[in-house]
């Protein structure tokens, strides 16, 4: 039986008066794709974040490998591409993932950029690229990390066609490489594409988890609609 690497007991997240994610019990395994599916404010950002240990629960544990997902992370490694993209860097992308493959990556850096197509874009200061190539570069950053979970948010946003087969190929070599991928999307036919699992989140709860052999066919907009109607 496969050991569980983030587990969730009772974990929840409020912000003041607002819970964000109520009271949430679930596993989820290495080596898969996980995408979370749910509305705008639905929880599904506070979900990852939560997972990666960037916040702390309120109440209850979210633990990674057996420890609590804010200690884990020093060691255990994690990849997060945002969905916002802040650009305080002022260095090159070969610079930038120079700095991040220096710590034992779970894909090394030459995979990485041939997957993503950045090899043109090597000496290109980062302040001048166009929003799809930056989302690009930051998803490379995420993947060269010693990382056994990464979290992809929004992961589609501002692709172009031949981008975003990229991105699903890092995606999944990501998981192919032994790592829980979390993967947040609007946009349910990458989900599709691209999960071995799914998490319809709503009104802050985690209403409903589907296997791929759970799916029997079925696309994930029947289940979103389904699910969420």
């Amino acid at each position: 039986m496969t050991t569980p690497f983030c587990v969730f007991e009772s974990a929840a997240r409020r912000y003041g008066e607002r819970t964000a994610l109520h009271g949430t019990t679930l596993s989820l395994e290495s080596g898969r794709v996980v995408g979370v599916a749910g509305p705008t404010g639905a929880g599904k950002t506070t979900f990852a974040r939560l997972a990666a240990g960037f916040v702390a629960p309120s109440s209850g544990r979210v633990l990674l490998g057996g420890e609590p997902a804010m200690q884990a992370r020093a060691h255990e490694g994690i990849g997060y591409l945002p969905d916002e993209l802040p650009r305080g860097w002022r260095c090159t992308v070969r610079l930038l993932l120079e700095m991040r493959g220096l710590h034992q990556p779970t894909l090394g850096s030459d995979a990485v950029i041939d997957i993503l197509g950045l090899s043109d874009l090597a000496d290109t200061p980062l302040h001048v690229l166009s929003k799809g190539q930056w989302r690009m570069a930051l998803a490379a950053y995420a993947a060269l990390g010693p990382s056994r979970l990464l979290v992809f948010d929004e992961p589609d946003s501002g692709l172009d066609p031949t981008a975003l087969r990229r991105m699903r190929a890092l995606i999944t070599a990501c998981r192919d490489a032994g790592s829980l991928v979390l993967v947040l999307s609007h946009q349910l036919t990458e989900l599709d594409a691209v999960c071995d699992q799914l998490l319809f989140i709503g009104g802050g709860r985690v209403l409903r988890s589907v296997t791929a052999a759970e799916r029997e066919g079925r696309s994930v907009a029947d289940l979103y609609h389904e699910t969420l109607s």
